[in-house]
């Protein structure tokens, strides 16, 4: 549905549930998981919805809001918080 012709439209549903503490990230996960162990997808196909996802995300942080959560990024292996 994150197509251009209704991504605005898209980005205010998302906006209205993050109003009521609904965490699209968590739940995308959770949609994710739930359809990799059903369908399990091969690796090239996977990495396809991967990147969807990640530029899904990626324009809806641009429109971030006072509602929007705020996620945390756990470091990565190896390296410490205050880098």
């Amino acid at each position: 549905m994150f197509v251009p012709e209704i991504k605005h439209e898209l980005t205010s549903y998302w906006q209205t549930l993050e109003q009521h503490k609904y965490d699209p990230v968590a739940e995308y996960n959770k949609a994710l998981e739930g359809f990799v162990i059903k369908y399990r997808p091969n690796n090239q196909e996977l990495f396809v919805i991967l990147i969807q996802l990640s530029r899904f995300f990626k324009e809806l942080a641009d429109l971030e809001t006072k509602f929007t959560p705020h996620f945390k990024h756990p470091p990565l292996r190896g390296q410490s918080e205050l880098e």
